[in-house]
């Protein structure tokens, strides 16, 4: 399955834009009549009595992954695909789809189709598309929510801080501190003052748009 060859045809494309969003007992029925396409067909073997469930959610997840980059122009899908060299294609390209197929929220696939799209539009590379995509996939997607709250310092100590800070989305600028005796001190085992890191700004600003 190759993500970028599905953008680029017609058909699969299509089929994916369309149908994706339906119900499984739906979905089920219709690819069954869709051996002929190039590559979704190749979801539905010969001989194969049912469609798998994971099929369909990757499906599914692929709809909306593409959906967010559905306004941007063709000749930048292209520039990106002709800037690959074979192996970058198949790396990535193997990356994307596994992050996709794995993801257990259609949310995900939305988030990665945006920074997919970030890409497409030349805002950030290669490797932070996949870092980006990669730290969506392993997040509870609620706590992304609050990473507008680490724009500024902020000295909060909860789960929440605890895992946007383990996917690598905060900076650590050290204790808490209070004047004491007219002096900066250090206020013992104080929560620490966070805010989000380069990585984290980048995420926050594709969130947004």
């Amino acid at each position: 399955m190759n993500i970028f060859e599905i953008q680029q045809s017609k058909q699969d494309k299509e089929f994916v834009m369309k149908n994706g969003s339906l119900e499984f007992e739906v979905f089920a029925d219709i690819l069954k009549t869709a051996e002929d396409i190039p590559y979704i067909g190749s979801l539905f073997k010969l001989g194969k009595v049912a469609v798998n469930y994971m099929d369909y959610r990757f499906v599914r997840k692929l709809h909306f992954f593409l959906e967010q980059s559905e306004s941007v122009e063709p000749e930048k899908k292209e520039k990106f695909l002709n800037s690959l060299s074979l192996d970058d294609n198949k790396r990535i390209n193997s990356y994307l789809t596994q992050l996709l197929y794995s993801s257990e929220e259609d949310g995900k696939a939305m988030l990665m189709g945006k920074i997919y799209r970030s890409r497409l539009m030349e805002e950030i590379d290669n490797d932070m598309m996949l870092r980006l995509c990669s730290i969506v996939n392993k997040a509870f997607l609620p706590d992304l929510e609050h990473l507008r709250e680490y724009v500024e310092d902020n000295s909060s100590y909860d789960y929440v801080r605890d895992n946007l800070n383990s996917l690598g989305l905060l900076r650590n600028l050290g204790g808490t501190y209070q004047k004491e005796n007219g002096e900066w001190a250090g206020v013992g085992f104080g929560p620490a003052i966070h805010r989000l890191n380069d990585v984290g700004n980048e995420l926050l600003r594709i969130m947004l748009t």
